[in-house]
Formats: structure tokens, C-alpha cells, sequence
């Protein structure tokens, strides 16, 4: 399942890596200059850097460097040791900061801040590879499109918190019963989109099986909204007269279709449990339709 670009999880390895070269670069002076004693510079710096790395201001990693330098030097480091390794930091902080948050801002912008799940910019940047790989195997492509049964009615009677809720419930569900390949996006309001190599789940089964989820792990209290969503679904055999917007667009018709059937469905067994009470009259159903 993806959710977000992988180059960002690079950021995690940043403060691992600095300290590492930290340390390699105290070693390295250490054996120079004969002196152990500039050990203790890299172990006081590491943490130190480590613990800042976050730390957007240049002068918050600087006074954590010097703070480990006056430590080392306290400790015997000889002070040309102490300044080379302030340098090489100092060098390294602009860098360090300007990619840490240029990858926090790439990510972010391919992310719905609610879910985590691929916003439709996220979807379209990881989908167009996807593509590419079905195209060049002639595989299929498939796009569900889930919408939200009731969100409206939480929002304007419990307010936005609660439809907050069930958005999440809703988003941990598609995470729960999808595959780890398949792309899951959160289209925007009470719409998710899915796009899966191969055919992926039928739309029925897609549905029972978030339903059953969410039944077993309810957001808010049944009484506010019961579990309930709509599924559309669309197939085709990837090639460069599709795209995934094909896909998406048809997908979502389907879940009107599939949504106004349902409701034709209701209509029908409501009228029919009003015969069942003599509170209507048989011939009042005509083409598939109820007139009361």
C-alpha cells in the first residue's frame, strides 16, 4: 500500500548518517594526531547533532557543535582538532537543514494532512510509474472509487470532529483490507480513490469487507452513522490509450450507477413491507420504481 513518496523516508537516516560522518571524521583526526582523547569530541557531538538535526535555525546546530567542541577540548582534544570539526559541521548545517525540510515540503505536498494517504497529487505521481510498468508487461490496471455514504449528515448534525473520525476510520480501513501495492488516495471530502496492478477486489467484496471493519471498529456511535459505503469500479488492460483519469472518471460513474440502484433497491423492499402492512397497493410499483 502506498502512501507516501519513498525518498522520504530518507529524512529518518539523516541525523543516523551526520553522526556516523561525525564520528568517522573525530577517528580519522584522532589517529593523526595520535591523540584518543578526540574520541570524546564525536561522542559528545553525535547526540548532540543528532538531537538538533530537526532544528531549522543555523545557530541551534552551531551551539550544539560548539558545546561538543568545548567538551573535547576540556577532554585534551587539541584545539586545531576542535575547529577542523566545527568547520566540516558548519559546512555540512545548511545543507543538511535546506534537504531535510526541501524533502519535508515534497512529501507534505503529496499528502492529505487527515488520512497520510497520497492527496491526488501523490496519486498521480506514484500511478504514472505504475502505468509505465503495466503498459510495458500489458497488464491490467483497476481504479476503485469509494465514497462516503452519510458524511453530511455527521458533519451538519455532530460536527466536523466527528466527520473527522469517520474519514480516518474509513482511510485505516482501505489500509487494513487492501494489498501493499495497491495506491490508496484520499480524493478529497468523503472520497477515496484506490488504483491496483491487476484486477484487484471486486467492488462488492471491497465493500463487505470495509463495512465489516468499520462495524467492528466503529468511529462514532452507531446512532450517529451507521457503517456504510459505495464502491465504483473500473478495469482495463493498461496501454497509452488509457490513463488512470480514464480509470478514476469511470470508476466514479460506476459508483453512481451502483449507488442509484441501491436506492431503487430500498425503494422497492420499503414499498414492499408497506404492502405487507396494507399501508399500499401493489399496482402503485411500476417500472422498477415506487409511486406513493
Amino acid at each position: 500500500m502506498t502512501s507516501a513518496p519513498v525518498n522520504a523516508r530518507i529524512v529518518h537516516a539523516l541525523p543516523a548518517v551526520s553522526a556516523a560522518g561525525l564520528w568517522g571524521a573525530a577517528a580519522a583526526l584522532t589517529f593523526v594526531t595520535a591523540d584518543s582523547s578526540g574520541l570524546l569530541l564525536a561522542a559528545a557531538a553525535s547526540p548532540l547533532l543528532a538531537a538538533t538535526i530537526g532544528v531549522r535555525s543555523y545557530l541551534g546546530y552551531l551551539a550544539a557543535v560548539g558545546a561538543a567542541c568545548v567538551a573535547g577540548a576540556t577532554a585534551g582534544t587539541p584545539l586545531w582538532v576542535c575547529a577542523a570539526v566545527t568547520v566540516v559541521t558548519a559546512a555540512m548545517i545548511p545543507y543538511t537543514a535546506v534537504t531535510r525540510t526541501g524533502t519535508r515540503s515534497a512529501a507534505a505536498a503529496h499528502l492529505d494532512p487527515l488520512t497520510g494517504l497520497l492527496n491526488r497529487n501523490g496519486l498521480h505521481s506514484v500511478t504514472a510509474q505504475l502505468m509505465r510498468q503495466a503498459g510495458a508487461h500489458s497488464t491490467t490496471i483497476a481504479a476503485a472509487f469509494c465514497d462516503v455514504d452519510g458524511l453530511k449528515h455527521v458533519n451538519d448534525t455532530h460536527g466536523h470532529e466527528a466527520g473527522d473520525a469517520v474519514i480516518t476510520a474509513v482511510a485505516q480501513a482501505l489500509r487494513g483490507n487492501l494489498r501493499a501495492s495497491d495506491v490508496i488516495c484520499r480524493w478529497g471530502g468523503d472520497e477515496f480513490v484506490v488504483v491496483s496492478a491487476g484486477s484487484g477486489l471486486h467492488p462488492t467484496v471491497l465493500t463487505e469487507r470495509l463495512t465489516a471493519w468499520l462495524v467492528k471498529h466503529p468511529p462514532v456511535p452507531d446512532s450517529w452513522w451507521h457503517p456504510s459505503v459505495t464502491v465504483g469500479y473500473c478495469a482495463a488492460l493498461a496501454n497509452e490509450s488509457v490513463t488512470v483519469t480514464d480509470l478514476i472518471n469511470n470508476a466514479d460513474a460506476d459508483m453512481y450507477t451502483r449507488r442509484s440502484q441501491r436506492g431503487r433497491q430500498e425503494q422497492l423492499l420499503a414499498h414492499a413491507r408497506r404492502i405487507e402492512h396494507g399501508y399500499a397497493q401493489p399496482s402503485r410499483v411500476q417500472d422498477g420504481t415506487c409511486d406513493d
